[in-house]
């Protein structure tokens, strides 16, 4: 029997209040400490004992509630979206997320994507879309209704994760110049793409910058098929160095030039985007811009679980995931005069 007037004891929710935290941060500095810094989980531990909280309670009777968050691919059959769903999955178990996946067809131009969401809506608690082709005024409207992350675009009052294309197409370009390449071309992705614009304009801002020629061809999808048929437009145009809108087309590529007796990197060097497991076993193993997709997964899930606990910062700003250039057999020295 309860005294009336006895002190309730302290919960997750107050601990978390004192930090200035969400709760599922005090749920995983107790349960799941790696996945929260250090200064954080000292503040929430010396809360707790401020308190009188009891740590084994987070194992026990009194467990953060599991958020159901939608996860909108263009496409599970892609290289990156695969590793995408797989990595966000991952990121989830360590929070107190649960993902289901919502699929759309690759070559939408974003009015799927909406009817998919609509449906979804209803059943999940919060969104999260990668590379989304629907109009910015349209994801705004689902942010409104549902917390929000965008992966791989930025939309204006919209929490996003994104990559450092510039800065990883600086350090492709930059790559292809040192080896003594002096026009650069760029296959392009699907036209509904935003990451494609983005990376388009990042490779002629690094062409100048190095003083390379740049030129475009494309549009493309995305894909290893769509690939081989642009290897004729790389050797219609005598290019010496590709980069490509992400390794799929890469790949493509080079299939193409093989079936044309062209070699690689003899003739032409190849750089492709995303750094995608099946990358390094190519033949040869490709040189690509790459970014952690798990440290985008993560970022995520984090935002995520701020945005549903209210804790998350009034500004969005968009995170970024450093860009690395990952050299390897597809890129060597220019050995022939292919550049028109």
């Amino acid at each position: 029997m309860t005294t009336e007037g006895a002190t309730k004891p302290p919960t997750i929710y107050d601990v978390a209040e004192r930090a200035g935290v969400s709760a599922s941060t005090v749920s995983r500095a107790f349960s799941r400490p790696g996945r929260v810094a250090p200064e954080t989980s000292a503040l929430i531990r010396s809360c707790a004992v401020e308190l009188g909280y009891r740590e084994q309670m987070v194992h026990s009777d009194e467990q953060v509630r599991t958020h159901v968050v939608g996860l909108l691919v263009a496409d599970a059959s892609g290289l990156f979206d695969t590793e995408l769903v797989h990595s966000l999955a991952s990121c989830a178990s360590m929070s107190d997320v649960t993902v289901v996946t919502v699929l759309v067809g690759a070559d939408d131009d974003g009015r799927r994507e909406r009817e998919a969401i609509d449906r979804a809506l209803p059943a999940v608690e919060a969104v999260i879309m990668s590379a989304p082709r629907m109009p910015d005024a349209a994801i705004r409207v689902i942010a409104r209704q549902r917390p929000t992350v965008v992966l791989n675009r930025t939309v204006a009052d919209v929490a996003s994760v994104v990559r450092d294309v510039r800065g990883g197409m600086r350090l492709a370009v930059a790559h292809l110049a040192s080896l003594g390449h002096s026009t650069v071309t760029y296959v392009a992705g699907p036209a509904s793409s935003w990451s494609d614009g983005v990376r388009w304009r990042a490779v002629t801002e690094a062409a100048l910058a190095c003083g390379l020629r740049a030129q475009r061809f494309g549009p493309f999808a995305a894909t290893t098929t769509a690939g081989v048929a642009a290897a004729d437009s790389v050797c219609a145009a005598r290019s010496s160095a590709v980069i490509a809108f992400n390794d799929e087309l890469a790949m493509g590529v080079i299939r193409g030039l093989a079936a044309r007796r062209v070699r690689v990197p003899s003739d032409v060097s190849i750089i492709g985007v995303d750094d995608v497991d099946l990358a390094r076993y190519v033949a040869p193993p490709l040189t690509t811009v790459g970014f952690s997709i798990h440290a985008m997964c993560d970022a995520a899930t984090t935002i995520v679980d701020d945005l549903l606990s209210g804790s998350a910062p009034d500004d969005v700003r968009a995170r970024v995931v450093p860009a690395r250039l990952v050299v390897r057999a597809s890129t060597a020295r220019r050995r022939s005069r292919r550049v028109s």
